[in-house]
């Protein structure tokens, strides 16, 4: 049986006809369902992946004011100062004061469940040593 599938033993359940596990039924894992919020910020950080560096600030701001909290939108802003991104300005120290706003849990969830964005976003604060995160090139490779 492949890693991650659910087996169902009808002998488990209790008063089932079944008093063994001889008819095991194995369907494969649904994938990790995202929250509305979730989806939309990763369909506007593939959008700013995919246009030029310098004209992705409208979306870079709609991030910024419409998910103030959103671990992914906020690591994808901090990037985009740090980087002169969106015509924003090449801004360390901004991008650091970025970076501390950053749900480093939540966007470690976002990225154990395949976020493509988060986990580039995990690898690159752990290979800097941003925000929470702690400078860790073993563990950047591990999310690039």
């Amino acid at each position: 049986m492949a890693p991650g599938w659910v087996t169902a033993c009808p002998g488990t359940l209790e008063g089932s006809p079944w008093p063994d596990c001889s008819s095991v039924a194995s369907v494969p894992p649904l994938p990790p369902l995202l929250p509305d919020q979730d989806a939309t910020v990763v369909g506007i950080c593939d959008e700013i992946e995919a246009l030029p560096w310098n004209k992705s600030g409208t979306l870079l701001s709609r991030l910024t004011e419409e998910f103030p909290g959103h671990a992914l939108a906020a690591a994808a802003v901090a990037f985009a100062h740090k980087q002169g991104r969106g015509g924003w300005k090449e801004d360390g120290d901004r991008g650091k004061q970025e970076y501390a706003k950053v749900d480093l849990p939540a966007l470690r969830r976002m990225a154990e469940e395949g976020g493509k964005q988060a986990q580039f976003h995990l690898g690159y604060m752990h290979y800097w040593g941003h925000g929470q995160a702690k400078k860790d090139e073993a563990e950047a490779v591990r999310w690039y």
